[in-house]
């Protein structure tokens, strides 16, 4: 689909919202620390052999699960290329690319290694450089460009006038090289005539599911030194992102404005959003699936949109998904074989078209739409269908089983609130915990104080002022055009919270009701369950949760310590450590076990360079027992109730 590049004028309600987002209220910032830390800024928690963690550790053992690494790589490391694109002053910028078709030496790389600071074409020569350190000249064949109206085209270089040169690369970042003296897949060299590598394979991107197991083949950029043909895997940890309100540019536009430049350009429909490591050296490379065919390439170009570089992101990437790629080269004349599959996406919402009528018109909602027009805020008073779900699946892995278990269960949250002259707007997590709708959270994700008393205490709930607005989704819960159904809570369903234990629970306002066979039940067909133990040391895991505001994504690690001291004092329980990369956003997600039970509630981790993926989730226990004193209705002085539970109370699934 061929579209135009959109640019608004952003508002100060949402830059506001944007830094608010970005660095108080959600997770991965330092909280809960005490105020005896060392003069040389360490943590007395972590020094020495005081790790305040005495249990005895008992280890989960386990076979390794997954694809078979080693043989994947040996089938398409060889077409993979290193890209060097010389510079002024005798510098070159590095980068990776994959060949496509070898009868004519074609390679597909990223337009960013050509680009000035500008986007506009900067280099059109460079050299490519084999698996075996065969190194050849290739030439800019062509890029992926946007038109000064706004049109997305392939820029064709090679036979095209100086116009052409000036059209700006596409976000999609794609751009065709042509390796110089290439006949029928041979090359002349030293030694007499080689053969150039096979090209890749690919797979349509919109097959993927979350959770499958990926990685990449690509060179490692340090200055002059390139270390090519690396390889690192992950997993799709979300393989349709098109919350396109989340991806932008910031360009100043005077007078205490700034301009919102969107990053999905018309280039792309969606990106597909992995957890493998990707570095300098990254840029183009292909991202393979479990068989070692192309599903994508390495988007290195939204490291500089906002929200991103405003962060320290934990396990999250992107890639251009293969959809685009061929449809590019289509555009280009080259055929790589692809076959489109039927897209396995559906909303889980079973009436979203119809809600199109039941659009929100409260002003504070218009506002919220008009600044994110890929959501649809619905009234609350109207009903909402779901979609029966599947049986859960017993084979894959830890993540894919997690996810399809739990997707349609949890919610991205977003709290509106007006402090003084401020308007903030934070995001974060919530999983679904009965049937009627219940929700929990983080208290911290809805408490308009958070990073106020951040900043005066470093503890978020030292004090509680309640949003003037709530607003949740579920990731498929979108209507045929793309947009997110987003139901408002009203105050009346904020029903507690527990100010030390940084928990809260929500009941959605709208009515709600699933489908099963012809008859519609009311209420949701499943909710989430609590496991009844800990997770042992070493145990698999994984999260789901908003992170980074990009929408509901799932991450895997294990379990690092089942029951971490440290934190006693403060929170008022042991918590679970784990490596699980968690993101600002992911506050309030639960933490599943391999059995796709709930073990935690994510809420803590360290952010900031010197740590990597260090987190903390309150013990499942703990919740239980917070829900069984709402059930009794009886306040304490840290369990406030403001909306007693009605009938038989939260009814927690087993």
């Amino acid at each position: 689909m061929k579209t135009s590049a959109k640019k608004y004028c952003i508002s100060v309600f949402s830059l506001l919202a944007a830094i608010i987002l970005l660095f108080s209220v959600t997770a991965c910032t330092v909280r809960g620390q005490k105020d005896d830390t060392p003069a040389d800024g360490s943590d007395p928690a972590f020094s020495g052999n005081n790790s305040d963690y005495t249990e005895s550790v008992g280890y989960e053992e386990g076979s390794v699960e997954g694809a078979d690494l080693a043989a994947e790589y040996e089938q398409t490391y060889r077409s993979v290329v290193t890209v060097s694109v010389p510079e002024s002053g005798g510098a070159s910028r590095s980068g990776t690319g994959f060949i496509v078709d070898s009868d004519s030496g074609l390679v597909v790389t990223s337009s960013s290694l050509f680009m000035n600071e500008s986007g506009r074409l900067a280099a059109e020569e460079c050299s490519v450089g084999l698996y075996d350190g065969t190194v050849l000249s290739a030439d800019l064949e062509g890029y992926d460009a946007i038109s000064l109206y706004g049109q997305n085209f392939f820029a064709d270089i090679s036979e095209a006038g100086s116009s052409l040169r000036v059209a700006a690369s596409a976000n999609s970042d794609i751009a065709l090289l042509r390796i110089a003296g290439i006949e029928n897949g041979s090359f002349s060299d030293a030694g007499g005539t080689s053969e150039l590598p096979s090209a890749v394979g690919f797979a349509d991107s919109d097959s993927l599911a979350y959770g499958e197991e990926c990685f990449t083949v690509a060179a490692l950029a340090h200055e002059e030194d390139v270390l090519p043909g690396l390889l690192n895997e992950g997993i799709i940890t979300k393989p349709f992102n098109a919350h396109s309100s989340s991806f932008y540019y910031l360009e100043s536009a005077g007078f205490g404005q700034s301009t919102a430049v969107a990053f999905f350009d018309g280039s792309f429909d969606y990106l597909i959003q992995t957890g493998v490591p990707v570095n300098s050296g990254s840029e183009g490379a292909p991202l393979f699936d479990a068989e070692g065919k192309v599903v994508g390439m390495v988007n290195m170009r939204v490291g500089d949109t906002y929200i991103y570089s405003g962060n320290a992101p934990f396990g999250i990437a992107f890639a251009t998904p293969s959809e685009t790629l061929n449809g590019v080269l289509t555009e280009a004349g080259v055929g790589i074989g692809y076959e489109q599959s039927e897209p396995t996406r559906s909303s889980c919402i079973a009436n979203a078209d119809e809600l199109l009528r039941r659009q929100a018109t409260d002003p504070l909602s218009r506002m919220l739409m008009e600044e994110s027009p890929d959501y649809l805020i619905v009234d609350n008073t109207a009903e909402i269908v779901f979609r029966k779900q599947g049986e859960t699946p017993e084979s894959g892995s830890l993540a894919s089983r997690v996810a399809e278990a739990n997707l349609d269960r949890t919610v991205k949250i977003i709290a509106y609130a007006r402090v003084g002259s401020e308007e903030i707007l934070s995001e974060g997590s919530g999983f679904l915990i009965d049937r009627g709708g219940y929700i929990m959270t983080n208290l911290h994700v809805i408490n308009a104080l958070a990073e106020q008393n951040q900043e005066k205490t470093g503890l978020a709930n030292t004090s509680v002022r309640l949003p003037d607005a709530i607003y949740c989704l579920f990731e498929r819960g979108t209507t045929s055009d793309g947009r997110f159904i987003v139901m408002r809570i009203n105050k009346e369903d904020i029903i507690a919270y527990h100010q030390q234990g940084d928990l809260a629970i929500l009941k959605l306002s709208n009515p709600v009701c699933y489908e099963s066979g012809e008859t519609r039940v009311s209420g949701f067909e499943k909710a989430c369950t609590f496991a009844d133990e800990l997770p042992r040391a070493g145990a698999g895991v994984a999260a789901i949760g908003n992170a980074l505001g990009y929408g509901v994504s799932v991450s895997t690690g294990v379990v690092s310590i089942p029951s971490f001291t440290s934190y006693f004092d403060i929170y008022g329980y042991n918590m679970i450590q784990t490596d699980c990369p968690i993101n600002s956003g992911n506050s309030g997600g639960a933490l599943f076990d391999a059995e796709g039970k709930v073990v935690g509630i994510n809420t803590l981790g360290f952010g900031g360079s010197g740590y990597d993926n260090v987190s903390w989730a309150i013990p499942a226990s703990f919740a239980v027992e917070f829900v069984n004193t709402v059930n009794s209705g009886v306040s304490s002085g840290t369990v406030q109730i403001l909306n007693p539970v009605a009938g038989g109370g939260i009814s927690l699934e087993s």
